[in-house]
């Protein structure tokens, strides 16, 4: 699992750290070196990946599952439920890359399809390719990889190819209103 070595992430003064061979995620105060939390990974559903911390969300994922952990009010000792803002999985399929945290949104590649999860609730709010459609990743075009977003794009990077996506409807809409901004013009046709 190559999108399991982890860089470290600074956020509010804080520095977070998962090292590979480790059983805890470190937390340090970033100017001083001072520990301030040491999180057991056996808490964080045996967690090998920090996606990203969002204010008091931390969040990290194992080989099927998603932890959205209240870093801040973790205490070892008197860990229970009420420290976690959610957790998703087991999923169907193992996780196949790094995922992507967003200011609104997580992105978690699965072996079948890529999951898009509501950052303050923790829900599964989209789904590609979408369960309606009884498919998963068509094999030979497109898979599971590390995840990029932008406004516009998704962009997953596997170990084949890289593929980009992007909502149709929005990108129609927003080359609409380029075409009725300057008819004229023949740059947005």
């Amino acid at each position: 699992r190559p999108w399991t070595y982890n860089p470290a992430i600074v956020q509010q003064g804080k520095l977070f750290a998962l090292p590979s061979d480790g059983r805890f995620l470190m937390v340090y105060d970033a100017s001083s070196g001072v520990e301030v939390k040491r999180i057991r990974l056996s808490h964080l559903a045996e967690a090998d990946t920090v996606l990203g911390v969002h204010g008091d969300r931390l969040i990290a994922t194992g080989n099927d599952r998603i932890v959205c952990l209240n870093w801040p009010k973790y205490d070892p000792e008197k860990f229970n439920d009420d420290m976690l803002f959610w957790r998703a999985g087991p999923l169907r399929f193992p996780i196949r890359g790094r995922g992507l945290v967003t200011q609104d949104s997580v992105y978690i590649p699965a072996g079948d399809r890529l999951f898009r999860y509501d950052l303050k609730l923790g829900k599964a709010v989209e789904t590609y390719p979408p369960y309606d459609t009884g498919r998963t990743w068509e094999k030979g075009s497109e898979g599971p990889g590390n995840v990029v977003a932008t406004s516009d794009y998704v962009v997953i990077a596997g170990d084949q190819r890289v593929n980009v996506y992007t909502d149709l409807a929005a990108a129609k809409k927003r080359l609409d209103a380029e075409v009725a901004a300057a008819p004229a013009d023949a740059q947005p046709r």
